[in-house]
């Protein structure tokens, strides 16, 4: 590798992890600071409710509706907050994938299958990228795939972990798709920063299977 490669692997890492500190900050302080003063607003809603039960029924209509839209705000904070960076990624890589695989079976109805042994130890730029990197096949099976079943595939050989992500869908020619889709060269990207590989196997009426080997060391930034 050039040293001008090398430093377009060295600044890209950069912007991943600068994006995801960003990511992680912003979804601190909308859990924190937005969920909280919506919190209180709720409060003292319910209880300006009950101060003034006695009241005719229109306002208390109208306090009940303001009730329900706050409880929305609060839904969709969360949501924001989860979608910019969710609380489980904290917990580590098995159980962010679990999270994952349970959103992804609730949202299309797709069988999914998680199979891994044990827990691996990562640092937090391995394991947002993972995430990240799983999030994006598993949209892109319920955009495009027509699937009725997927598995994830997480082992340890040595010093490099393997993800594998497959599912038994529609397929499509590698050859043609691998080097314009925007999703698959996002992944290549994001597993560039960390001297990783990504392999496809697909075929049009054959499903698809992406495979991912990433090098892990202790001294892995």
């Amino acid at each position: 590798m050039t040293n001008s490669q090398q430093q377009m692997r060295d600044l890209m890492a950069h912007a991943h992890t600068a994006i995801e500190q960003e990511r992680k900050r912003i979804a601190q302080n909308i859990h924190d600071e937005l969920g909280s003063l919506l919190t209180a607003m709720k409060l003292e809603l319910a209880l300006l409710t009950l101060e003034t039960r006695e009241i005719r029924d229109e306002l208390q209509q109208r306090l009940d509706s303001m009730q329900r839209l706050i409880e929305d705000a609060i839904l969709v904070t969360r949501q924001v907050a989860s979608d910019l960076r969710p609380v489980v990624l904290n917990l580590g890589l098995l159980a962010s994938v679990e999270w994952l695989a349970e959103n992804f079976r609730q949202r299309s109805g797709i069988c999914c299958q998680v199979i891994a042994n044990d827990e691996i130890a990562l640092n937090d730029t391995q394991s947002t990228t993972l995430f990240r990197i799983i999030q994006e096949s598993l949209t892109n099976i319920i955009r495009h795939a027509d699937a009725s079943a997927t598995t994830i595939d997480i082992k340890m050989e040595n010093d490099t972990l393997w993800l594998t992500i497959a599912d038994n869908g529609r397929g499509f020619d590698s050859k043609e798709i691998a080097g314009n889709s925007f999703g698959l060269i996002g992944i290549r990207e994001r597993l560039e920063t960390l001297a990783g590989k990504l392999y496809i196997e697909s075929a049009p009426g054959r499903g698809t299977r992406l495979s991912i080997s990433m090098p892990i060391h202790d001294d892995t930034p």
